[in-house]
């Protein structure tokens, strides 16, 4: 069998280049067609970004309800008289936010509300909120000036004590709120003794409050003993049974930990059983801290935030990443990566994760993510971690200017939020280009359409056209290594190692080459034919190549020697596009 006359690129710089050839189209490709739509969600009654610093917000089942905080006096009229932190809540329908930390008398809370910088907590229908606040004017109860954890039913219009204990009110701060999809369950974190009878260990520990038995449940060690470290950042499951944290105790599960670093773990509370989810594939646990932990719909799927880097093989960016952990699968996954699996190069933040565990949201400062990220600041992204026809995750970014261009600013590096749905990613951020008539130079809180094609803020998904195998006299898709109708990334990647004499381009033993790529039948693969072959990887199979499998074999592979006439070319097929408007 005779070798195939191959381009003669070489070098680390010519790869690169044609990997981020690669990377551009197949990411960005698809993205140059979509329509970002950002929704500004401290906004005054006339429109305008409010005057203060806003938060990342909550958001709800389909986004269309969110809760966040902020310092601007003029999100409701008339407006306020101080700029204390306090909590809000919007539909989305509407122009203007609802203020939540509203006190028994008065305008606002007398105190911060949720002025940690973290999101609250909201339903899955948007009628609750729950926030922690040290005002001591929201409720009839004397909280003594102590943070403490509250729950605002929007449609009655009341505000809730939520960390009561067995003699009053907590005596310790309570913080971190969140709350199940269904409004029963509200999970926070608590210095407090005296929230249930167990007996205290005087450290950081997570609770559970039923709201229709009105039970209040912490956390503890199988056995019924307290944690034997502080626990902190939890989250909890739609139907509120599973519930994920972080906590530096030793006994919460029999594997072996340190106790020196925060570790990831989940709870089926009522059971009293738990889980260490900071653990690799293989069931190591994380080797540095694990924290601000975010569950799918029913807890199976756990997304966190981890310094670790013996979760996944050939961590060696030395930054935070962020990691998906499959509870039935037993499988962690890092998803701070580009399109291709490659690391980024900077310390992403905590992630929301969809109802159905396919998209990940994350905040990041890497520069290598997406193609022509040359901002300088951070970003919101979001990972796709099962797209059709393809085995490896597709990155997007979400926070993109009015033009679809850079943002002027970075966001906040607390964690994003996401609906269940998938559809909107909350973040806070102090671009002013998101949006118009946003002239506050400060953070904002915004909702980002996800810029998957599966939602309304995007075009259609090209509907890929199906072709079949090789039939007498048809020339096949350009790019189709393996005959099967469509153009993977396996196939993508084959090509580019072709042209780079990494691999043959004819078959040989286990190696199937890739006649199908180079589509000028002149037995090479260069930067067009790959750029065709992406085509066809977003589009379908519309661009065939220029002679059949048959001929090109006996030209290239079997042929006879040089110097000997050989078949012309048919001329190349016009790319016919069959796309969804």
């Amino acid at each position: 069998m005779k070798d195939a006359r191959l381009v003669s690129w070489r070098g680390n710089q010519r790869l690169a280049a044609l990997s981020m050839a690669v990377a551009a189209l197949l990411v960005a490709g698809p993205v140059a067609a979509q329509v970002h739509r950002t929704e500004l969600l401290s906004q005054t009654a006339h429109g305008f970004s409010a005057e203060g610093r806003s938060e990342a917000p909550a958001v709800n089942v389909d986004g269309l309800a969110a809760a966040y905080s902020s310092t601007a006096i003029d999100l409701i009229s008339p407006p306020l008289q101080s700029n204390l932190n306090q909590m809000y809540a919007r539909d989305l329908t509407l122009v203007t936010s609802e203020l939540v930390s509203k006190p028994l008398v008065g305008r606002a809370g007398n105190h911060p509300s949720q002025d940690s910088g973290f999101a609250p907590g909201i339903s899955g229908d948007g009628r609750f909120v729950v926030f922690s606040s040290s005002a001591t004017n929201l409720v009839s109860e004397d909280t003594e000036g102590r943070e403490n954890v509250f729950a605002y039913d929007r449609q009655e219009g009341v505000v809730h004590l939520i960390s009561r204990g067995l003699d009053g009110p907590a005596n310790g701060a309570s913080n971190f709120p969140k709350i199940s999809g269904d409004s029963r369950f509200i999970v926070f974190q608590s210095i407090a003794s005296n929230l249930t009878d167990d007996e205290s260990n005087g450290l950081s520990n997570i609770f559970v409050f039923d709201r229709l038995e009105e039970v209040m449940t912490r956390i503890n060690a199988p056995d019924g003993a307290p944690p034997n470290g502080n626990s902190i950042t939890p989250n909890i499951s739609a139907d509120g049974r599973i519930v994920a944290f972080a906590s530096r105790a030793t006994n919460l599960v029999s594997q072996s930990t340190t106790g020196t670093v925060e570790q990831i773990y989940c709870t089926d509370w009522q059971s009293q059983s738990t889980e260490l989810i900071s653990v690799s594939s293989g069931g190591t646990p994380g080797n540095a801290i694990s924290f601000l932990p975010a569950l799918n719909s029913d807890g199976n799927q756990i997304a966190f935030k981890s310094e670790a880097f013996n979760l996944v093989n050939n961590d060696t960016n030395g930054v935070p990443d962020v990691f998906v952990r499959d509870r039935t699968d037993g499988i962690t996954q890092r998803v701070s990566v580009d399109s291709f699996g490659n690391q980024a190069n900077g310390l992403s933040g905590g992630p929301g994760i969809s109802g159905d565990g396919r998209f990940v949201a994350f905040p990041s400062f890497a520069s290598n993510l997406v193609p022509d990220d040359g901002n300088g600041f951070s970003d919101v992204y979001v990972y796709d971690r099962s797209p059709p026809n393809r085995e490896q995750g597709i990155l997007l970014r979400v926070s993109v200017s009015m033009d679809g261009g850079e943002p002027n600013q970075g966001v906040s590096d607390f964690p994003v939020t996401i609906s269940t749905d998938g559809r909107w990613i909350g973040f806070a951020s102090a671009a002013s280009n998101l949006v118009p008539n946003d002239l506050n130079n400060d953070l904002d809180a915004f909702l980002g359409c996800n810029p998957f094609d599966a939602f309304d803020c995007a075009s259609g998904t090209p509907i890929p056209t199906a072709t079949p195998t090789e039939t007498p006299g048809m020339a096949p898709c350009v790019g189709d290594c393996n005959g099967n109708g469509t153009v993977t990334v396996d196939d993508l990647v084959r090509m580019v190692n072709i042209a780079l004499e990494l691999a043959p381009l004819c078959p040989e033993d286990a190696n199937f080459g890739c006649l199908a790529g180079d589509a000028n039948c002149d037995c090479s693969i260069t930067v067009d034919e790959i750029v065709r072959a992406v085509q066809n990887a977003l589009q379908g199979c519309v661009d065939f190549g220029g002679c059949t499998l048959g001929a090109h074999e006996m030209l290239c592979c079997e042929g006879p020697p040089p110097n000997t006439p050989t078949i012309t070319p048919t001329p190349p097929v016009t790319p016919t596009a069959t796309t969804v408007p």
